[in-house]
Parts: C-alpha cells; structure tokens; sequence
C-alpha cells in the first residue's frame, strides 16, 4: 500500500537536513523537490506539486548551465505535467464533446424488434 503522507514526511525530514546542513543552491536539494514533486503528483495536488519542480528548477539554473540535462529534464516534466494537468478534466468529461439533447438511446430503434432475447423480428414487415 502506498502511503504518500509518510512519503511526504520523510521527504520533508531529509530537506530539512539539508537545508540546515548545505547551501541552498545544492543540486541535492533541487533532487529532493523533485522526488517530492513525484508524490504530490500521485496525490493529485497539482499546485504543490508545481511549487516543487519550481523550487527544484530555480536552484538548478542557479549552479548548472542552462543547456545541462537536469534543467532541461526538470522543466520537461514541469511542462508536460502542466499540459496533462490542464487537459485531463476534458479526458473524462466526456459529456462535453456530445450534444445537449443526447439521451444515450438512439431515436431510429426498431419497432419491429422486441427486447426479449428469444423472440425474433416479424417477418411479415
């Protein structure tokens, strides 16, 4: 079973070293917004999780070029996870993309067919 809450409280534990014994800018630090970043993710706390891979992305182009591979990894997932997060409501609404009357019954049935499974439709028609 997985328990994001006690993740959460771990993550936050080993930044609190961190912070008390590394600068602020260290690259470990951003490594643990991300891993936090990842929880919140799972628990579906988008703005936290934005918040993380902020703070992460922040301390990385403070120490590393701008073309290094964990910058642009960093803001890649930032802004990939932001498209999903804005679009994943319309994946599931599906109600919005059919029409307003739609009643989920076609109109043009079969008077003809009955619904009992055994009986089969006139022939005289």
């Amino acid at each position: 079973m997985r328990n994001y809450n006690e993740a959460l409280k771990y993550y936050q534990t080993i930044l609190d070293i961190k912070l008390k014994y590394q600068p602020v800018n260290d690259p470990d630090i951003a490594s643990t917004y991300e891993n936090m970043a990842g929880v919140y993710h799972s628990q579906k706390q988008h703005d936290k999780m934005f918040e993380m891979y902020d703070k992460a992305i922040e301390i990385l182009k403070l120490v590393l070029p701008s073309s290094y591979p964990n910058i642009e990894k960093a803001e890649y997932d930032r802004d990939v996870l932001q498209d999903y997060v804005k679009y994943i409501p319309t994946l599931y609404d599906v109600s919005a993309a059919l029409p307003d009357d739609f009643t989920g019954v076609s109109s043009g049935a079969d008077p003809q067919l009955d619904s009992s499974p055994n009986k089969l439709p006139d022939e005289s028609g």
